[in-house]
Protein backbone atom coordinates (compact mmCIF):
# COMPACT_ATOMS: atom_id res chain seq x y z
CA UNK A 1 0.00 0.00 0.00
CA UNK A 2 1.23 3.61 -0.63
CA UNK A 3 0.47 6.95 0.70
CA UNK A 4 -0.19 8.75 -2.30
CA UNK A 5 -0.87 13.11 -2.50
CA UNK A 6 -2.88 13.86 -5.38
CA UNK A 7 -2.15 17.68 -6.01
CA UNK A 8 -4.74 19.19 -7.98
CA UNK A 9 -6.46 22.83 -8.85
CA UNK A 10 -9.94 20.89 -9.44
CA UNK A 11 -11.71 17.88 -8.25
CA UNK A 12 -15.12 17.01 -9.96
CA UNK A 13 -17.88 16.95 -7.30
CA UNK A 14 -15.73 19.54 -5.64
CA UNK A 15 -14.81 22.33 -7.66
CA UNK A 16 -14.53 21.46 -11.72
CA UNK A 17 -13.12 23.52 -14.73
CA UNK A 18 -12.87 20.52 -17.36
CA UNK A 19 -11.26 17.24 -17.68
CA UNK A 20 -8.43 17.71 -14.93
CA UNK A 21 -10.86 16.85 -12.44
CA UNK A 22 -12.74 14.30 -14.01
CA UNK A 23 -9.07 12.52 -14.17
CA UNK A 24 -8.18 13.28 -10.44
CA UNK A 25 -11.44 11.74 -8.85
CA UNK A 26 -11.04 9.05 -11.05
CA UNK A 27 -8.13 8.30 -10.23
CA UNK A 28 -8.46 8.73 -6.76
CA UNK A 29 -11.49 6.37 -6.45
CA UNK A 30 -9.58 3.42 -8.71
CA UNK A 31 -6.28 3.74 -6.09
CA UNK A 32 -8.89 3.87 -3.46
CA UNK A 33 -9.99 0.51 -4.43
CA UNK A 34 -6.82 -0.85 -4.94
CA UNK A 35 -6.43 -0.45 -1.32
CA UNK A 36 -3.60 3.02 -1.48
CA UNK A 37 -3.98 5.72 0.92
CA UNK A 38 -4.76 8.54 -1.14
CA UNK A 39 -5.60 11.87 -0.09
CA UNK A 40 -6.31 15.10 -2.67
CA UNK A 41 -4.44 18.60 -1.90
CA UNK A 42 -6.55 22.21 -3.45
CA UNK A 43 -6.72 25.10 -2.90
CA UNK A 44 -8.72 27.01 -0.49
CA UNK A 45 -11.54 28.57 -2.49
CA UNK A 46 -13.90 30.39 -0.63
CA UNK A 47 -17.24 28.65 -1.83
CA UNK A 48 -15.52 25.15 -0.50
CA UNK A 49 -15.83 26.00 3.40
CA UNK A 50 -19.16 27.03 2.92
CA UNK A 51 -20.15 24.14 1.28
CA UNK A 52 -18.24 21.40 2.73
CA UNK A 53 -17.88 23.19 6.19
CA UNK A 54 -14.26 21.51 6.18
CA UNK A 55 -12.50 21.72 9.90
CA UNK A 56 -9.35 22.64 10.51
CA UNK A 57 -5.76 20.14 10.89
CA UNK A 58 -3.09 22.33 11.37
CA UNK A 59 -3.86 25.78 12.31
CA UNK A 60 -1.49 29.25 11.66
CA UNK A 61 0.71 27.22 8.66
CA UNK A 62 3.63 29.77 8.40
CA UNK A 63 3.88 29.31 4.35
CA UNK A 64 7.47 29.98 3.83
CA UNK A 65 8.84 28.73 0.47
CA UNK A 66 10.49 25.13 -0.45
CA UNK A 67 14.03 26.26 -0.46
CA UNK A 68 15.57 28.73 1.82
CA UNK A 69 16.04 32.22 -0.76
CA UNK A 70 14.23 35.17 -1.28
CA UNK A 71 11.90 34.74 1.24
CA UNK A 72 10.96 37.97 1.68
CA UNK A 73 10.22 38.71 -2.34
CA UNK A 74 6.47 36.89 -2.11
CA UNK A 75 5.82 37.61 1.74
CA UNK A 76 4.85 35.00 3.91
CA UNK A 77 1.60 34.64 5.53
CA UNK A 78 -0.40 32.34 7.64
CA UNK A 79 -2.48 29.89 6.37
CA UNK A 80 -4.38 26.95 8.14
CA UNK A 81 -4.89 23.94 6.39
CA UNK A 82 -8.66 22.71 6.62
CA UNK A 83 -9.67 18.62 5.78
CA UNK A 84 -13.58 16.95 4.26
CA UNK A 85 -14.31 13.73 3.02
CA UNK A 86 -15.78 13.04 -0.24
CA UNK A 87 -17.75 9.64 -0.92
CA UNK A 88 -16.51 8.30 -3.71
CA UNK A 89 -18.55 5.24 -3.88
CA UNK A 90 -22.46 4.98 -3.68
CA UNK A 91 -22.49 3.15 -0.44
CA UNK A 92 -20.23 5.48 0.98
CA UNK A 93 -17.48 2.70 1.42
CA UNK A 94 -14.56 4.57 0.21
CA UNK A 95 -14.05 8.36 1.48
CA UNK A 96 -11.30 10.75 0.01
CA UNK A 97 -10.20 13.53 2.10
CA UNK A 98 -9.64 16.39 1.10
CA UNK A 99 -7.04 19.03 1.84
CA UNK A 100 -7.46 22.86 1.08
CA UNK A 101 -4.32 25.05 1.54
CA UNK A 102 -2.93 28.35 0.11
CA UNK A 103 -4.30 31.49 0.99
CA UNK A 104 -4.60 34.02 -1.86
CA UNK A 105 -6.98 36.86 -2.85
CA UNK A 106 -7.72 35.20 -5.86
CA UNK A 107 -8.47 31.85 -4.11
CA UNK A 108 -10.89 34.15 -1.40
CA UNK A 109 -12.72 36.02 -4.21
CA UNK A 110 -14.09 32.63 -5.72
CA UNK A 111 -17.57 32.46 -4.19
CA UNK A 112 -19.33 30.15 -6.38
CA UNK A 113 -18.86 26.93 -8.28
CA UNK A 114 -19.73 29.45 -11.70
CA UNK A 115 -16.71 31.88 -10.72
CA UNK A 116 -13.69 30.60 -13.03
CA UNK A 117 -11.00 28.89 -11.17
CA UNK A 118 -8.08 30.17 -13.27
CA UNK A 119 -7.26 34.22 -13.72
CA UNK A 120 -6.99 35.50 -16.87
CA UNK A 121 -4.46 37.52 -17.96
CA UNK A 122 -4.67 41.20 -17.04
CA UNK A 123 -5.06 43.98 -19.68
CA UNK A 124 -2.26 44.53 -21.63
CA UNK A 125 -0.04 41.79 -19.70
CA UNK A 126 1.02 38.44 -21.90
CA UNK A 127 0.52 35.78 -19.16
CA UNK A 128 -1.88 35.72 -16.06
CA UNK A 129 -0.35 36.15 -12.83
CA UNK A 130 1.68 33.34 -10.76
CA UNK A 131 1.31 34.36 -7.49
CA UNK A 132 -1.61 32.26 -6.55
CA UNK A 133 -0.36 29.05 -7.85
CA UNK A 134 3.51 29.82 -6.23
CA UNK A 135 1.22 30.59 -2.62
CA UNK A 136 -0.66 26.95 -3.32
CA UNK A 137 2.47 24.94 -4.09
CA UNK A 138 4.42 26.60 -1.50
CA UNK A 139 1.58 25.71 0.90
CA UNK A 140 1.15 22.33 0.15
CA UNK A 141 5.13 21.71 0.39
CA UNK A 142 5.28 23.87 3.92
CA UNK A 143 2.23 21.20 4.86
CA UNK A 144 4.20 18.40 4.14
CA UNK A 145 7.12 19.93 6.38
CA UNK A 146 5.10 20.79 8.98
CA UNK A 147 3.34 17.51 9.67
CA UNK A 148 6.52 15.36 9.19
CA UNK A 149 4.98 13.48 12.50
CA UNK A 150 1.85 12.65 11.04
CA UNK A 151 0.81 11.56 7.30
CA UNK A 152 3.91 11.56 5.07
CA UNK A 153 3.09 10.76 1.15
CA UNK A 154 5.42 7.95 -0.67
CA UNK A 155 4.00 9.58 -4.23
CA UNK A 156 3.48 13.42 -4.80
CA UNK A 157 1.23 13.41 -8.04
CA UNK A 158 0.84 16.98 -9.19
CA UNK A 159 -1.90 17.83 -12.26
CA UNK A 160 -0.47 20.07 -15.13
CA UNK A 161 1.03 23.63 -15.16
CA UNK A 162 -0.75 25.05 -12.17
CA UNK A 163 1.08 22.46 -9.68
CA UNK A 164 4.83 22.62 -11.46
CA UNK A 165 6.31 24.15 -8.74
CA UNK A 166 5.58 21.36 -6.39
CA UNK A 167 8.56 19.15 -7.92
CA UNK A 168 10.72 22.22 -7.89
CA UNK A 169 10.48 22.87 -4.17
CA UNK A 170 10.42 19.50 -3.35
CA UNK A 171 14.27 19.07 -5.40
CA UNK A 172 15.27 22.48 -3.63
CA UNK A 173 14.96 20.56 -0.64
CA UNK A 174 16.87 17.35 -1.23
CA UNK A 175 19.25 19.90 -2.86
CA UNK A 176 19.81 21.66 0.65
CA UNK A 177 19.56 18.95 2.63
CA UNK A 178 16.54 19.90 4.40
CA UNK A 179 14.98 16.90 6.62
CA UNK A 180 11.84 15.70 6.07
CA UNK A 181 9.48 14.38 3.17
CA UNK A 182 11.74 15.36 0.66
CA UNK A 183 14.19 12.78 1.53
CA UNK A 184 12.29 9.59 0.40
CA UNK A 185 9.10 10.25 -1.78
CA UNK A 186 8.79 10.67 -5.44
CA UNK A 187 7.14 13.55 -7.49
CA UNK A 188 5.29 13.01 -10.22
CA UNK A 189 4.22 15.65 -12.91
CA UNK A 190 1.12 15.38 -15.54
CA UNK A 191 0.54 16.75 -18.57
CA UNK A 192 -3.05 17.57 -19.08
CA UNK A 193 -3.06 20.63 -21.72
CA UNK A 194 0.37 21.54 -22.45
CA UNK A 195 -0.57 24.85 -24.57
CA UNK A 196 -0.56 26.14 -20.81
CA UNK A 197 3.10 26.13 -19.89
CA UNK A 198 3.25 29.13 -16.85
CA UNK A 199 5.26 31.37 -18.81
CA UNK A 200 6.30 34.58 -17.25
CA UNK A 201 8.70 36.98 -16.90
CA UNK A 202 12.53 36.17 -15.45
CA UNK A 203 11.48 37.51 -12.17
CA UNK A 204 8.83 35.03 -11.70
CA UNK A 205 12.00 32.50 -10.25
CA UNK A 206 12.73 35.04 -7.41
CA UNK A 207 8.75 35.79 -7.14
CA UNK A 208 8.34 32.17 -6.21
CA UNK A 209 11.13 32.21 -3.36
CA UNK A 210 13.99 30.65 -5.64
CA UNK A 211 17.43 31.49 -6.62
CA UNK A 212 18.01 33.49 -9.28
CA UNK A 213 20.51 31.47 -10.99
CA UNK A 214 17.78 28.31 -11.45
CA UNK A 215 16.43 30.86 -13.96
CA UNK A 216 19.38 29.20 -16.41
CA UNK A 217 19.54 25.75 -15.38
CA UNK A 218 15.48 25.20 -14.74
CA UNK A 219 13.08 27.51 -16.13
CA UNK A 220 14.60 29.33 -19.12
CA UNK A 221 12.67 28.94 -22.37
CA UNK A 222 13.19 31.31 -25.68
CA UNK A 223 14.25 33.68 -22.77
CA UNK A 224 11.75 33.73 -20.24
CA UNK A 225 10.94 31.68 -17.29
CA UNK A 226 8.57 28.54 -17.95
CA UNK A 227 7.21 26.93 -15.04
CA UNK A 228 6.05 23.91 -16.93
CA UNK A 229 9.56 23.20 -18.11
CA UNK A 230 11.02 23.60 -14.47
CA UNK A 231 8.31 21.13 -13.17
CA UNK A 232 9.45 18.57 -15.72
CA UNK A 233 12.76 18.86 -15.28
CA UNK A 234 13.06 18.63 -11.38
CA UNK A 235 9.81 15.55 -11.40
CA UNK A 236 11.28 12.29 -10.56
CA UNK A 237 8.56 11.35 -13.47
CA UNK A 238 6.61 12.68 -15.73
CA UNK A 239 3.23 11.39 -17.56
CA UNK A 240 0.63 12.28 -19.96
CA UNK A 241 -3.29 12.50 -19.17
CA UNK A 242 -3.46 9.29 -21.96
CA UNK A 243 -1.09 7.65 -24.16
CA UNK A 244 -2.51 9.08 -27.04
CA UNK A 245 -2.16 12.36 -25.95
CA UNK A 246 1.69 11.54 -25.32
CA UNK A 247 2.13 10.29 -28.62
CA UNK A 248 0.25 13.69 -29.82
CA UNK A 249 2.50 15.96 -27.89
CA UNK A 250 5.53 14.26 -29.17
CA UNK A 251 4.66 14.75 -33.01
CA UNK A 252 5.97 17.14 -35.34
CA UNK A 253 3.14 19.64 -35.50
CA UNK A 254 3.40 19.70 -31.27
CA UNK A 255 6.98 20.44 -31.23
CA UNK A 256 7.32 24.14 -30.77
CA UNK A 257 5.49 23.86 -27.54
CA UNK A 258 7.72 21.59 -26.01
CA UNK A 259 9.47 23.11 -22.88
CA UNK A 260 12.00 20.44 -23.15
CA UNK A 261 13.68 18.70 -25.88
Amino acid sequence: MARILLVSAELADVAAAGGVAEYVLGLAAALLAMGHDVRVVMPKYRFLLEKFHPRSILTNLWVRTGAPHNTDVLQPHNTDVLQFELDVHKDGSLKLPILLTGSHPHFEGIKSARDPLYPKPPPGMPWPEHDSWIAFCRAVVELLLSSSGDWQPDVIHCQDVHTALVPVYVSQLRWNHVPGFANHCRTVLTIHNLEYQGRGYRSLVSRAGLPDELFHSLFEFHGIANTFKAGMYTADAVSTVSVTYAQEISSRACYELLPIG
